[in-house]
């Protein structure tokens, strides 16, 4: 893969960015559309907007959502296992994939690691290509006091992004990049649980909405006690997957004689995790690389307001894997 700084293969996938009046029209002949439910208004009016001939949702425990309160239109599927993986496995046990498929996911609502293993998932069973989209807010409720998340339960490897590590954590040589987000729970869980590692932040810059990159900033710095030894500061569009992935690649890439252990958190945006996702499944399987996460037993199934507008992005596993160095 070329990782100069002018070209990037990266850049190859194809994004597009959709007028929620439009939305109708450009995400339409899908044969199945699946989200994530909760209260958002950018989440339930998409959904009602795409169009698919199967709609599916997943209800999972971590919004806390009532029997009562489940939508009406579209197809429920009340996720019941604990870890993303059985999740995943499950609905895919009761809504088996069919050959040929145009598959369309939106991200908005998913909690991270079950999106994460999802694209896992579909990419070792060289699944083609799937839609995959995501909906910008106007803004989140509460700003940078808005509460994302509950208690911590743990924090481990995402499943199917365990790296081959072969020596302990906190080692010397071990380097974790963190996508800066808003929540200073998982922050914190995540930097104190790699206490010794040397830590790279990248933020989300340009953000989703102006205001965002502030918030943002001032979320971290709440946190950067407990991140210790931060390296450097990089940036990555928060609506940008692809750059994202460019990104990472050019600082690992810089660092590589001096990593021994590789750990990458996505907590920003969700394009990010996509971006973190992407690169991983192009330089890091098989590798001393593992994606974490601080996980948390719940979380706040409305936290923004409004809708600006959706984006989509082409991830395309044949392109991934014709581009990609073994």
């Amino acid at each position: 893969m070329i990782t100069n700084p002018i070209y990037s293969d990266y850049l190859l996938f194809e994004k597009e960015s959709i007028k929620p009046q439009d939305i109708g029209a450009k995400l339409a002949g899908y044969d199945r559309f699946i989200s994530a439910y909760n209260s958002s208004e950018r989440v339930c009016e998409v959904f009602k907007q795409v169009v698919a001939i199967n709609t599916h949702w997943l209800i999972f425990p971590e919004y806390q959502i009532d029997h009562s309160d489940l939508p009406t239109f579209g197809t429920c599927h009340i996720v019941n296992a604990v870890e993303e993986n059985d999740a995943i496995l499950d609905y895919l046990a009761s809504f088996p994939l069919n050959a040929g498929e145009r598959i369309c996911i939106d991200s908005t609502g998913f909690i991270r690691p079950h999106l994460m293993f999802l694209l896992r998932y579909l990419h070792l069973i060289k699944w083609p290509s799937v839609d995959v989209i995501y909906s910008e807010p106007e803004r989140y409720k509460s700003g940078s006091r808005t509460q994302f998340s509950d208690h911590i339960s743990e924090v481990r490897p995402v499943r199917g992004f365990e790296g081959s590590h072969s020596r302990p954590l906190d080692s010397d040589g071990d380097y974790l990049i963190v996508g800066c987000g808003y929540d200073t729970d998982l922050m914190h869980a995540i930097s104190n649980t790699h206490k010794q590692a040397i830590k790279i932040q990248v933020f989300p810059f340009p953000p989703l909405r102006p205001h965002m990159y502030q918030e943002n900033r001032l979320k971290t710095e709440q946190c950067q006690g407990a991140f210790g030894r931060v390296m450097e500061q990089c940036f990555a569009p928060g609506y940008d997957p692809f750059v994202t992935a460019h990104t990472l690649d050019r600082v690992v890439t810089a660092n590589a004689g001096s990593i021994d252990n590789l750990y990458l958190t996505p907590l920003a945006t969700k394009p990010q995790v996509l971006g973190f996702v992407w690169y991983y499944l192009a330089k890091c399987i098989n590798k001393p690389v593992s994606i974490v996460f601080p996980f948390s037993k719940g979380y706040n199934r409305e936290t923004s307001t409004g809708l600006s507008e959706v984006w989509r992005y082409q991830m395309d596993f044949n392109l991934l894997a014709s581009i990609t160095t073994p």
